[in-house]
């Protein structure tokens, strides 16, 4: 990976945590599923609230944990 597309991904990692962890209900989490496109706007719409909130969680979780690696990757003597 270059500088540049290392610097791309960091940037998309961090956007995609900070979205993430802005939805604080189910209708701002529909509509982040509505905004990825993976399935037409009516499926979303009839998906049960736990289903939604599941698959975010889901999503958090698998971001959280590529941070995870992301911080462990920085060389301990410049960790704050």
């Amino acid at each position: 990976m270059t500088q540049t597309a290392a610097a791309a991904y960091d940037q998309q990692l961090l956007d995609k945590a900070r979205t993430l962890a802005s939805l604080h209900d189910i209708p701002q989490m529909r509509q982040y599923l509505t905004d990825l496109g993976v399935w037409p706007d009516e499926t979303v719409t009839e998906l049960d609230a736990s289903v939604v909130a599941a698959y975010v969680l889901g999503r958090l979780q698998a971001t959280t944990m590529e941070l995870v690696r992301w911080l462990e990757r920085i060389p301990a003597e410049h960790r704050g």
